[in-house]
Parts: structure tokens; sequence; C-alpha cells
């Protein structure tokens, strides 16, 4: 039998107004671009895997992994792969 992935919600754990924060300052508003990066991040199987994943999404929107919403992003995600 195979090893059960839990299913981690990164997208449940952000709020409206930091969804669209982020939507607006990392995506440039791109919903689809917001949402399927959120998707991608969620099957990582490890932090370490998002978190590069993370590095790549804000180095093509320009921004250092010290910006607010950059911040902010990778909390939320260390919250759902650390529980």
């Amino acid at each position: 039998m195979g090893k059960i992935v839990q299913k981690r919600n990164l997208l449940a754990s952000l709020d409206q107004d930091e969804s669209l924060k982020i939507i607006q300052h990392i995506f440039d508003g791109d919903h689809s671009d917001f949402f399927s990066s959120i998707e991608t991040i969620e099957k990582c199987r490890t932090l370490s895997e998002a978190k590069k994943l993370l590095s790549i999404i804000f180095s093509n929107a320009g921004l250092s992994d010290n910006n607010k919403y950059a911040r902010l992003l990778v909390d939320k995600t260390e919250r759902c792969f650390t529980g």
C-alpha cells in the first residue's frame, strides 16, 4: 500500500485580503497564475521543494525573498507544511 500524502490547503490559509495583495504584488494581477502556482506548491513533497519553487516565483516577479508579500507567502507555506 502506498504512503498517504497529507493534503495541504495553502489557499485556505490565506484570507481574501492576503490573497488579493499577493496576486497584485507577486503575480502582477494574474489570478490564474496565482491559483496554478498555489496548486503546484500544495503538491510539493517537502517544505524545501516548496521554498525552491517560491524562490523561482519571486525571482520571476523581480522580487527578493525579503519582500513583505513574499515573506507572507513563505510564512503561510511553512505553516501548511509543518502543521
